[in-house]
């Protein structure tokens, strides 16, 4: 039971930091072009 809520909380945990790093990615370019 803890393993597999564990597991899935690792999943959403992953994807929420894979969002952040694509919009941080894309805010940094951004800058880089606006500069």
């Amino acid at each position: 039971m803890i393993r597999g809520l564990s597991l899935y909380e690792v999943e959403y945990l992953v994807a929420i930091v894979s969002l952040f790093v694509s919009i941080g990615a894309l805010g940094v370019l951004i800058a880089i072009v606006a500069k």
